[in-house]
């Protein structure tokens, strides 16, 4: 009895402290299902306590479905961006309970589309298919058990047909419901994950994705039990990492690639290579100390007569194959090759390098740069350097637009000669701008930034920018998305071997300001509604399909106290639609929509009065009736107390200007600021109306590019301080 103890001992000791740690990338496409409780940190958090490290990136947004996520652009560019082992795919919680011909049109093609894309610039990943789960009551005619019997078939036939992979969250929750009752998995709202029902998918998420015992996790959320997620792993343990094959966990691995190559001696020291691989996405060859990735039958110019050893290595995904082979090659003159310079745009401050590889069977006795600014015409000689078979030259900084010409010449010791090619460059010179240079936006807003260059003269210079942002997401082309955190952050346009470059602020707004517009799919949180694309001049989306007691909620913050017009931009098919608008649980009125307004992309702004108070609150948009879809709200303050106030503050004798001009203003006028710092700046038209409102971090804005002319004061606050001025738009 002892011996089988100590021998049970030895093999969880052999399982549990020396499991191999893995590192692994996967992108997130889902919705609220993924983000509560920021689900993927939990998932990144349980790799990290066994000693494995999971990078994750995603794009979530509420409501969303497997259709609105194929024609969302950022979704898209997510995916396209490529290197993730896996890509996560969840629909909207209940599309599998909508009935088999809805399924079939709205569902399957647009999944079938994502995982085509997925596998089409991830050759490498496998998809994961996220089962969620009924709601906790049931609706619309359907219980719970109902709707996650058909959610979980219609995900598991749909693994089956795309060769994917099931994360098996929804059966892991009915197992808990059954057998841990006192563990619950939803919050109040009956449909969305509790804490404990997040740490169910992100440790259903690390078993499949890592292939482990979900037991070796030693992390927990501060907020949950030890009881609870013990009792979570162990449920994990039995129905998931039990049953990997089940939920096709290592069943579609891509096969053992195959190395094998032939090859021709064209002449010399030149070799043609022929991949006669199989399996295989990318290939590696070594030509002795040389190395050359990513060709699949490359021709070589090997340094000099003699006997190579060649080796070709084929990859599939993780997996290798080498294969060896000996070539023997004879040369008689210098061969030159790969002549490279840097940087690659040159600008007067540069001082320009050449690079080589210069190889001959009896040695190089010498070789020489020759360079002019006539084709015709190469005077200049530099010598050179030597390492090993990278020969190397630095020619003198130029004035911008001079046209360098240059060439190589090689001899070797028995004193043949080669010379190359021709080369060119012209000195460039570069100042870049980025368009806008300043913009504030709310949360998941969007703007297109476009960039230019110039030389010193003003000309227009070839520009292909790499664009970076240190916060929210940017697009290869310059379409930015703002983050979820507000602040302020910068976006840069540069370009490899360019010196210039261009730079943009973007100030993040955390909630929207009223008196202003707020768009109805800024929501932070809803109940049976969908978004889709509008045909509302401005385009965006709009919230449609709404049922009765569907409703949406806002947080936003009130500047002043008062009564406000607020305008609803609707588009209806019915008649008699009502609209109640709340601050929390306060009803400040309903709207009542006596026509339809003749489509539902046919829109139209409606008006009522309600009372709000100044500071934080969240507002709801509770559909009384349904049949209607809306774009926006518009808040304008009716009563404004504020203006007086405003107006009167001209006298104040605080300063915090430093200039202004020209008053009258352009498009070209800037404030100039004594101080740098948060300032909170108030446009006014002359009836004392907010015309505009934003925070600056900068000595240096624009006040007047946005306005049609006529009289406006700005209102410019700094801590305790306060001061106004009076100008006129006149342009």
């Amino acid at each position: 009895m002892k011996k089988i103890l100590i021998v049970v001992l030895v093999l969880i000791i052999h399982q549990t402290g020396f499991s191999q740690n893995i590192s692994k990338r996967v992108l997130f496409i889902g919705n609220s299902y993924t983000f509560y409780n920021d689900m993927p940190e939990l998932v990144k958090n349980c790799a990290l306590s066994v000693g494995d490290t999971l990078t994750t990136d995603q794009n979530t947004i509420s409501g969303y479905s497997w259709q609105q996520h194929a024609g969302d652009q950022v979704t898209n560019d997510k995916i396209k961006q490529g290197g993730f082992d896996h890509v996560i795919l969840q629909a909207n919680s209940l599309e599998f309970t909508y009935g088999s011909d809805t399924v079939s049109t709205n569902t399957l093609p647009y999944a079938r589309y994502l995982d085509s894309l997925a596998h089409r610039y991830n050759p490498c990943s496998q998809t994961i298919f996220y089962t969620t789960w009924g709601r906790k009551n049931g609706s619309k005619g359907q219980t719970y058990l109902g709707q996650d019997t058909l959610v979980e078939q219609g995900y598991k036939a749909l693994a089956q047909t795309q060769r994917a992979i099931v994360s098996p969250v929804g059966p892991v929750r009915r197992y808990l419901i059954t057998h841990h009752p006192e563990i619950e998995l939803y919050v109040a709202d009956a449909s969305h994950p509790s804490l404990e029902g997040s740490f169910v998918s992100a440790v259903c998420f690390y078993t499949v994705i890592f292939r482990k015992d979900p037991t070796l996790i030693t992390f927990k959320p501060a907020a949950m039990s030890t009881l609870n997620a013990d009792a979570i792993k162990q449920a994990v343990k039995l129905l998931v990492y039990n049953n990997l094959s089940t939920w096709n966990a290592g069943s579609f691995d891509p096969p053992q690639p195959i190395a094998d190559f032939d090859f021709t001696v064209n002449s010399e020291t030149t070799v043609s290579f022929t991949n006669l691989s199989q399996h295989a996405l990318l290939y590696q060859w070594k030509f002795g100390d040389h190395t050359n990735e990513g060709s699949t039958s490359p021709t070589y110019i090997f340094p000099s007569g003699g006997t190579y050893q060649v080796t070709l290595t084929a990859s599939n995904c993780n997996l290798k194959n080498s294969l060896t082979k000996t070539v023997s090659v004879s040369s008689v003159k210098p061969v030159i090759s790969s002549v490279a310079l840097h940087p690659t745009y040159v600008y007067p401050a540069d001082i320009a390098s050449v690079a080589a590889t210069i190889m001959d069977k009896t040695g190089v006795s010498n070789a020489n740069l020759y360079w002019g600014t006539s084709i015709g015409n190469m005077p200049h000689v530099v010598a050179m350097t030597a390492d090993g078979s990278l020969y190397t030259a630095a020619l003198p900084a130029q004035a911008a637009n001079t046209v360098i010409y240059y060439k190589i010449i090689a001899t070797g010791t028995d004193l043949q000669t080669t010379t190359s090619q021709i080369f060119q460059y012209t000195v460039q010179d570069a100042v870049v701008s980025i368009t806008p240079s300043n913009i504030t936006l709310y949360r998941n807003d969007q703007v297109q930034f476009s960039v230019a260059a110039t030389n010193a003269q003003g000309n227009p210079l070839t520009f292909i920018p790499n664009w970076t942002a240190d916060k929210g997401y940017i697009t290869s082309d310059g379409k930015y998305t703002a983050p979820y955190t507000p602040g302020t952050y910068t976006v840069s346009a540069s370009q490899a071997g360019v010196n210039g470059k261009g730079f943009a602020y973007v100030t993040v707004s955390p909630i929207p300001v009223i008196a202003g517009k707020v768009e109805a799919e800024n929501f932070v949180s809803m109940s049976g509604i969908q978004m889709e694309a509008t045909e509302d001049p401005g385009g965006g989306k709009n919230v449609g399909y709404i049922d009765a007691n569907d409703w949406l909620l806002y947080d936003v913050h009130v500047l002043t106290t008062g009564t406000y017009q607020v305008e609803f931009r609707i588009a209806s098919n019915v008649a008699n639609v009502q609209v109640e608008l709340l601050s929390d649980v306060t009803s400040l009125g309903v709207l009542t929509i006596p026509t339809s307004t003749g489509g539902w992309q046919n829109w139209r702004g409606f008006t009522m009065h309600v009372e709000l108070k100044a500071g934080n609150q969240t507002l709801k948009l509770l559909a009384k009736t349904g049949g209607f879809n809306i774009n926006w709200m518009k808040f304008s303050l009716v009563d404004e107390p504020v203006v007086t106030a405003v107006l009167a503050s001209l006298a104040a004798t605080h300063t915090l200007v430093e200039s202004v001009g020209p008053n009258p203003f352009d498009s070209s006028t800037h404030i100039t600021l004594l101080e740098e710092g948060t300032h909170h700046i108030q446009i006014l038209n002359a009836q004392g109306l907010l015309i505009s409102e934003f925070i600056t971090l900068h000595k240096n804005f624009e006040a007047g590019d946005h306005l049609i002319p006529g009289i406006y004061y700005v209102k410019i606050s700094h801590k305790d301080k306060s001061q106004t001025i009076k100008f006129i738009k006149q342009r």
